[in-house]
């Protein structure tokens, strides 16, 4: 995940916080991140990755970096274990918790849980 400068928060969502996540593709997330860093080139073309972005006007998510819909959803989770989460926060659970859970289940979510909040 990234929090992204006021500058560029502003530029892609209009907002002036945001933080975005990814999955997927790690070649396509790093060249992400890095455009996400310094905005001034071309956007990126990734390939099998989603981004979630969490803004002070909401939930997005995107599989290009240029087309962000907002999520209408009450739970949103992206990645291989995003079943798992989703259920688990659909049955209460935190979103750490979720993350607990997807751990257990899917052997593709193993990273480390970080919180962040806007």
């Amino acid at each position: 995940m990234i929090k992204l400068s006021k500058e560029v928060a502003e530029a892609v969502f209009g907002t002036k916080k945001a933080i975005v996540g990814g999955a997927g593709d790690a070649s396509s997330l790093g060249s992400a991140w890095q455009w996400f860093v310094d905005p001034s080139g071309k956007i990126p073309k990734v390939k099998g990755s989603e981004f979630i972005a969490l803004t002070t006007d909401g939930l997005y998510t995107s599989f290009n970096l240029v087309n962000w819909i907002k999520v209408q959803q009450d739970y949103y989770a992206i990645g291989s274990g995003m079943h798992f989460a989703a259920a688990a926060l659909e049955v209460g659970k935190s979103s750490a918790k979720a993350v607990e859970v997807a751990m257990k289940f899917d052997p593709g979510t193993n990273f480390t849980i970080h919180e962040y909040k806007l």
